[in-house]
């Protein structure tokens, strides 16, 4: 038990660190452009403690979830090795891109709303994307004040307060005006 949480434990860390790096790449990247189209400048020091603790977080959910898949997976398993391998090869590679996606839109839209208010932006609105979910294209257009949720209660694209059905594969954005 004494190493599978050290495994763990160090699972979660070197997870971490990738998310951390990832999340403040992404958001330098989302915020700068948001920050240029509102002839700006954009400083990510104001999210870097969210951006670490939602590393952590979301680290020790993704491999707690593995973890769980690879139980259930060497339960009874005649051959162990292929069984890791197929969670690996199947299980793991099929969250990845969902995962990837789910924190660029949930970290880009924090980002975004986040330049727009260093940058002294309004209000914001809601524009879909090519391919929205019938909930999204309902608010397609939507405005509201920079710091108010819009009607579907989230701040943002992105934003966990919709849940994994409102935020997961959601390609949608924000537009700001002062």
């Amino acid at each position: 038990k004494a190493d599978h949480q050290t495994t763990g434990e160090s699972w979660d860390k070197s997870l971490a660190a990738l998310l951390q790096d990832l999340g403040t790449a992404t958001a330098k990247a989302i915020g700068t452009a948001i920050a240029k189209r509102l002839d700006g400048s954009y400083d990510v020091a104001e999210i870097a403690d969210w951006i670490k603790d939602n590393a952590i977080t979301s680290a020790k959910a993704i491999n707690a979830t593995t973890i769980a898949a690879l139980k259930n997976a060497l339960d009874g398993a005649a051959d162990p090795s292929a069984a890791v391998d197929g969670v690996f090869d199947g299980t793991v590679s099929a969250r990845t891109d969902s995962i990837s996606a789910s924190r660029v839109a949930m970290i880009g839209g924090l980002a975004s709303l986040n330049s727009a208010g260093q940058n002294g932006a309004a209000t914001k609105t809601w524009v879909t994307g090519p391919k929205p979910r019938a909930s999204h294209a309902a608010m397609d257009g939507e405005t509201v004040g920079i710091d108010e949720a819009f009607s579907n209660g989230m701040n943002a694209p992105g934003d966990p307060a919709g849940g994994a059905d409102e935020v997961a594969g959601c390609d949608c954005s924000l537009e700001f005006s002062f």
